[in-house]
């Protein structure tokens, strides 16, 4: 099977750089691919990866933590302010060590990878904010290069598995706490609410819809989809439970 490019830029890359690629150094490749990533008028780059990186945990912290939460921080409620706290110190490495993985593995595959913000993304982020728990896709890894479908999917499983790997650590440290009865309401809501984020963040990139991570994972492994999306939605689930006790 011919490999294809993952992102349409790397035909605007080849008669823009008038250079054969392989004379360029690193620094001006990514210089000039990044050049060709601003050509696009969805894609928003308001400073360095770091910058862009932060800006979109913010925005996923924003959605996730919902208006209720947000009113109590800005009438000066204690008990809000300490819920976005809680929220931030999970969603942050949440999101960013997500889209890291995606970020790393690509490069090992020799491909140009950089995390952009997405205008349409960041509008359906806010709007679905209403909603609290909406489309949280303000941004994506931009991958530029020639890949297979098996390739393709072992960038995209990465982040879910990312997700997955931190919401274990979540459960772990709260069975943990339990056993040796050192747990307090306060330890054990920030590791439930670790494998309630992070096995969202799982889920709703499994989705197996437009460009999200679950599409290109069930073309490469249905099987593996399967598996993960499984275990993501039991642990969501789990968590659920505690946060939200029927009874």
């Amino acid at each position: 099977m011919q490999n294809t490019p993952l992102f349409p830029l790397e035909t605007f890359f080849r008669p823009a750089a008038k250079t054969p690629k392989s004379a360029l150094s690193s620094a001006e490749i990514k210089r000039r691919y990044e050049y060709a990533l601003k050509q696009s008028s969805d894609i928003i780059m308001v400073g360095n990866e770091a910058l862009d990186l932060f800006i979109g945990g913010l925005l996923i912290l924003f959605a996730l933590s919902g208006f209720d939460t947000w009113g109590e921080v800005l009438r000066g409620n204690y008990s809000g302010l300490v819920e976005v706290m809680i929220n931030f110190i999970i969603l942050m490495p949440a999101f960013i060590l997500h889209e890291l993985a995606h970020k790393f593995v690509a490069q090992r595959k020799q491909l140009f990878a950089r995390y952009v913000l997405h205008a349409k993304g960041i509008m359906f982020t806010l709007i679905t904010a209403l909603i609290r728990f909406g489309i949280v896709a303000p941004g994506f890894v931009a991958i530029i290069g020639q890949v297979d479908k098996k390739g393709n999917g072992h960038i995209s499983i990465v982040g879910p598995l990312t997700n997955i790997l931190l919401g274990s650590i979540g459960l772990l440290l709260a069975s943990i706490t339990q056993v040796f009865e050192i747990n307090t309401p306060m330890l054990l809501l920030f590791y439930y609410k670790m494998a309630f984020f992070n096995s969202f963040l799982a889920l709703f990139n499994l989705i197996p819809v437009w460009n999200l991570d679950g599409a290109k994972v069930l073309r490469w492994n249905p099987w593996m989809w399967l598996a993960v999306s499984g275990f993501s939605f039991g642990m969501f689930l789990y968590s659920l439970g505690f946060l939200f006790p029927t009874a």
